[in-house]
């Protein structure tokens, strides 16, 4: 919340505080996600996605409200308002809940067969938004000198989305699964024990298995091997970009301006991958083969090996960071990893097909639980490894990785097909 005149900005200890107070920040709301996140996916299999959506968006906006309320009585509010900013998106379910209950929207209006594209055209969205939104804030910024106008701008971004969600886009689960799921609800008893237990989640794998005792073994394993590839590949992949700031500011000597191409070329190779790459891929295989969607505990042939193949793709994309010897070497690496990331719409879809519809938002809603929690440990080792190597062997940061992305495509080859 610093204007570009701000030489604050540049004392040591004030960058300390703002990184404690961000991590206490990230923490709050991360922790808080993870909780909740479960049970808003619960929720949405028995009242319909469209209401729980909105939610998630209103815990949003009491947050960036609050950033500009603290931001206009900088000298009469205490920073510390910010945290209960970051208490009401988390309690909201913040960011992963929004992207499971989406996940779950487009399960709803997708067949199993192009899910996997649907995933991600939702992903390329988010990764626009990734490559565009600070392009254009600090355009923006210059031109007015508003530090604070990212947050205006994404308080109407919030608020048009909540206005164009009640508005304009229709609930995608049918009144008639929504009955029998709140039938099926009534019928169990409800407690604090079971409602805790909601947070195990194994517990929907045991709800499963008792609606269908006759789902076989393999079902189990590979429910459990898709959930834990995705998960590392999730925490991995956001934990990779500050590292890769760092890294490269302290090897190569990157500027903003190369930090900035950097990501945006990254993110274009992620964009061309989710929204061409990855539906063309379908359309030739699947138009090629006839076989019916797998069931049974089964995962879907192509599935996999769409997975398979852009693991492989990340495993060489960050060897190639810890090899690499000049800046261009490392955009290589990086636009190589960028292209790997079919592998998390593949992934997901892989989770869906693997489970009753009725239970769709409850599964997404754990793996939105597993995702939370996987943004913040994994980032949080990550940065410890960096701070005890960086003096030493920075490139070990980059093995470490690695190795999180080799044991992510190892899973893949212990499920069935």
């Amino acid at each position: 919340m610093f204007g570009p005149g701000d030489d604050d900005c540049g004392i040591a200890e004030v960058q300390s505080r703002v990184a404690k107070l961000q991590t206490g920040i990230n923490l709050t709301s991360g922790l808080l996600a993870a909780v909740v996140t479960p049970y808003l996916g619960r929720l949405s299999d028995i009242w319909g996605r469209k209401a729980l959506i909105t939610i998630t968006s209103l815990g949003s906006i009491i947050n960036e409200v609050l950033f500009i309320v603290v931001d206009r009585n900088v000298n009469t509010i205490s920073a510390r308002w910010l945290f209960l900013g970051a208490f009401f998106d988390g309690i909201s379910g913040s960011f992963m809940a929004a992207m499971a209950l989406s996940y779950s929207y487009v399960s709803d209006c997708t067949s199993p067969a192009l899910r996997n594209s649907a995933f991600g055209y939702l992903d390329a969205t988010y990764s626009i938004g990734l490559a565009l939104g600070p392009t254009l804030i600090s355009h923006l910024d210059l031109r007015l000198g508003i530090p604070t106008l990212p947050f205006y701008i994404a308080l109407g971004c919030h608020v048009l989305y909540v206005v164009f969600l009640i508005c304009f886009v229709p609930e995608s689960l049918s009144q008639e699964r929504q009955t029998l799921a709140r039938q099926a609800r009534d019928l169990k008893k409800s407690s604090w024990q079971s409602s805790i237990s909601e947070l195990n989640p194994l517990k929907l794998i045991a709800a499963v298995k008792s609606h269908e005792p006759d789902r076989p073994d393999a079902y189990l394993r590979n429910l459990i091997l898709l959930a834990l590839a995705d998960t590392v590949y999730f925490g991995i992949s956001v934990g990779t970009t500050n590292i890769i700031i760092l890294y490269g500011g302290f090897v190569f000597g990157w500027s903003d301006v190369e930090i900035s191409g950097f990501i945006s070329a990254t993110c274009i190779c992620r964009i061309c991958a989710l929204l061409l790459i990855l539906p063309s891929l379908n359309f030739l295989l699947r138009h090629e083969s006839s076989a019916p969607h797998t069931s049974g505990g089964r995962v879907d042939t192509i599935d996999l090996y769409q997975v398979r193949g852009a693991l492989f793709l990340s495993v060489l994309g960050y060897s190639g960071y810890a090899i690499a010897p000049s800046g261009a070497a490392m955009l290589v690496s990086g636009m190589v990893a960028a292209l790997g990331d079919i592998s998390s719409p593949s992934l997901q879809s892989s989770l869906t097909k693997q489970m009753p519809e009725e239970y769709t938002g409850q599964l997404l809603g754990v793996m939105g639980q597993l995702h939370a929690l996987s943004r913040i440990a994994i980032p949080t080792m990550m940065n410890m490894i960096y701070a005890k190597l960086v003096g030493i062997f920075p490139q070990g940061v980059f093995l470490c990785l690695t190795a999180g992305m080799v044991l992510a495509k190892g899973c893949t080859w212990f499920i069935g097909s």
